[in-house]
Parts: C-alpha cells; sequence; structure tokens
C-alpha cells in the first residue's frame, strides 16, 4: 500500500551541477507530492550536492506547521554520488579508445550520524576531486574516499546500486552484447560479484540493496532480471 512505500531516488531542481537541470521539482513540492500519494517519507537524492537539505527540512517543518502533510511524515537524506576507481577514471580520461564513466552510486542517511559522514564523503568530492571535464564540473568519489568516512562506524548509511547510469548498470549493457566471448561474460560477472563484496562490507549487508526501476526498456528490463537474479 502508499503508506508502506517510499520513493528513494529522486531528484530536486538543485540537481543540476553538470549545467542543466534534470528536475524542476522545488523539495516542497516533492515533499508534498509523496505525502498526497498516501507515502510516509521521501528521499531526496539530488547528483552530486546536497544543496537541497536545508530547503527541504525547512519546507517540511512549514507543510507541518500549515497541516499540509502528515505530522509524521519523514524527510531521508540522500546523493546520488559519483562512485568510481580512481585507476580506472585517470586510465580512460587519457585514452581517447575508451570511454570515461561516472558511476551513480545511491547514498542515504540513516540517522545524524548517517548525515554526517554524507556531508564529508559530498565535501571530499567538492574540495579533493573536483575537476572540470569537456566543459563540465566533475565530482567524482573514489572507492578509499568512502572506505575512510566510513571506516568501523557503518549502520548509518544505506547505499543503493542505483539507475542503468551505475557501474552495475554498464556492466549489466555489456553482458547483454551480442558479441560478448565466454571469457569477457566470466569477467563481467567476477566484476559485479566483487563489486557487490565490496558494498556489503564497506557498508554491511543491512544496508546494502540492489536498485530496480520500474521501466519497460529493453535495457531496463534486461538489468532488472539480471539483478533479481543475483538477488536469489
Amino acid at each position: 500500500t502508499n503508506k508502506d512505500f517510499c520513493h528513494l531516488h529522486c531528484h530536486t531542481e538543485l540537481s543540476n551541477i553538470r549545467g542543466f537541470k534534470d528536475s524542476t521539482v522545488t523539495p516542497k513540492e516533492l515533499i508534498k507530492y509523496a505525502n498526497d500519494l498516501g507515502n510516509k517519507a521521501v528521499a531526496i537524492t539530488d547528483h552530486g550536492n546536497i544543496s537541497a537539505f536545508i530547503k527541504g527540512i525547512n519546507a517540511l517543518n512549514k507543510l507541518k506547521k500549515d497541516n499540509l502533510i502528515d505530522k509524521d511524515f519523514k524527510l531521508i537524506l540522500g546523493e546520488e554520488i559519483y562512485l568510481t576507481s580512481k585507476e580506472e577514471l585517470n586510465r580512460t580520461l587519457h585514452d581517447r579508445n575508451e570511454r570515461t564513466y561516472f558511476y551513480h552510486f545511491i547514498l542515504l542517511a540513516k540517522d545524524l550520524k548517517g548525515c554526517e559522514q554524507l556531508r564529508k564523503i559530498n565535501s571530499i568530492g567538492w574540495k579533493d576531486n573536483y575537476f572540470s571535464y569537456l566543459g563540465q564540473p566533475r565530482t567524482p568519489l573514489y572507492y578509499e574516499n568512502i572506505e575512510t568516512i566510513i571506516g568501523n562506524e557503518k549502520g548509518h548509511i544505506v547505499a543503493s546500486t542505483a539507475c542503468l547510469g551505475s557501474y552495475m548498470g554498464v556492466l549489466s549493457g555489456k553482458l547483454n552484447s551480442e558479441d560478448i566471448t565466454e571469457d569477457e561474460e566470466y569477467d563481467i560477472k567476477s566484476s559485479i560479484l566483487d563489486y557487490i563484496d565490496w558494498c556489503i562490507d564497506v557498508f554491511g549487508e543491512d544496508n546494502f540493496y540492489l536498485e530496480m526501476q520500474p521501466n519497460v526498456s529493453e535495457e531496463q528490463v534486461y538489468y532488472n532480471t539480471l539483478l533479481s537474479n543475483i538477488a536469489k
């Protein structure tokens, strides 16, 4: 039912760090609409930034004060980061024959500690890793960045594999190729398993999820089937 459902991958008008908006929805509109659907919570996961947090919290409090949403409605603070290997990024940036990927990855704060970890992770992306790529600002996060922030204090952030733009989504597309060889298929499946093992090790088994999206495109149907088989 709607009261037991929560959208955990949502963008607002502030999700535009690459020079264009991938949403026109304000944090207030997002919260109000989720409440009108009968949901009890909604997450903000803008691309590479957490600028909507304050606006979202202020909007949440104002909507409750004006009795426009349920008093128990919750706003989940998150971010869709760009998670990649530093070695892969450096290699592909200097090789015109290889495409450079900025893999999507969802982080959701469970509590105040998780929000603190999320802010630190975001700061590393902008402060330490920022560079301009094809005229666009890029703020990748490397695996070691996440490991450093989470460390032994796992359990405060929930992570998910995100969309087709994620590492697993890209690998799914390669698996779905008609020209793939047996060796390539083995290597890709091994990479997927290694990736999942890393996620479980860093975030904890109860705080890592495979994200499926309702989409009827051929790519998404194949990816959802793959995710379902992996989950089983």
